[in-house]
């Protein structure tokens, strides 16, 4: 750029200094160097991890001032132009990882309108099981404005004799419409939509449409042969919420850990007669956790 002295410093080195600096320093580049950050703003949020709910805070809702907080004097610091310069819009991958959910949360207002969505590429979602009932704010002021085309849900600490079944979402999760992929794992989210129940923030149903449910087996059901035809008894018992009349050839997938598990969970998908209508949907993938 032609604000910078050339043959300082390499671009990634510059670069990984805006991305590990903390907030105050920014605060700092910012001032001095606006022409810089602009420049840079689309690879600082490209890939976002959120890990607390103030972060949650800081990056989607805007910051409520007080009436005597509006009129700053003249030893207030200048406000940072940080803000200005974050585009939600350019985030591609966006993890969210939240130990917990107080009741109490709120996540309004938003700093995006209510007609504008972010289309990221992935979104990880790590919720804790007991999350359930408690996430009204994030229904109805944060996961409806995403539309990611890949999400990889992970339900933490399922106790291990609970239901596998999270309430999400009633109404506002209806649907991603850019959705292709979507991973479970430790727990089923499911959210109510006007039309019916369906796994959380599916698209409507659609012959037309290609999506992808990958189910990670371990982490939901035992390997064991018979407690697998029980899994396989109850996707078939849901026929409806998963959509499997409207999927695909192949379209749910059951990740298994290793060969040797595959090999087992194919005779069983192969031979289990409750899945007969819905054979042809099921697939079996090896995927080793690191």
């Amino acid at each position: 750029m032609s604000n910078l002295p050339p043959r300082r410093l390499p671009w990634e080195v510059l670069l990984l200094i805006v991305k590990e600096a903390d907030p105050s320093t920014l605060a700092v580049l910012g001032r001095v160097s606006y022409d810089f950050l602009a420049a840079t703003a689309p690879d600082l949020y490209r890939s976002v991890t959120v890990e607390s709910l103030d972060s949650l805070k800081k990056l989607f809702c805007q910051r409520e001032v007080k009436p005597e907080e509006g009129r700053r004097t003249r030893s207030s610091p200048p406000a940072s132009r940080i803000n200005l310069l974050l585009s939600l819009s350019q985030i591609q991958t966006l993890s969210i990882t939240l130990d917990s959910f107080p009741m109490t949360t709120r996540l309004s207002p938003s700093r995006l309108v209510e007609a504008t969505s972010i289309p990221l590429a992935t979104l990880h979602l790590s919720l804790p099981h007991s999350i359930r009932g408690k996430v009204d704010s994030l229904d109805r002021h944060l996961l409806p404005l995403l539309n990611p085309v890949r999400c990889h849900w992970n339900i933490l600490r399922r106790p291990f004799k609970g239901t596998r079944w999270v309430t999400i979402g009633r109404s506002s999760l209806a649907g991603w419409t850019r959705l292709e992929q979507v991973d479970l794992k430790g727990g089923l989210p499911w959210s109510e939509p006007r039309e019916g129940l369906r796994l959380a923030a599916l698209p409507p149903p659609s012959l037309a449409r290609r999506r992808v449910v990958r189910l990670h087996v371990a982490s939901l059901f035992c390997l064991a042969s018979p407690d697998l035809r029980c899994a396989l008894d109850d996707i078939a018992g849901r026929d409806i919420l998963y959509g499997l009349d409207t999927m695909q050839a192949g379209s749910l997938v059951l990740v298994v850990g290793s060969e040797e598990e595959k090999r087992e969970t194919e005779e069983v998908v192969r031979t289990f007669g409750e899945i007969e209508p819905w054979r042809r949907v099921f697939a079996v993938a090896v995927e080793v956790e690191l």
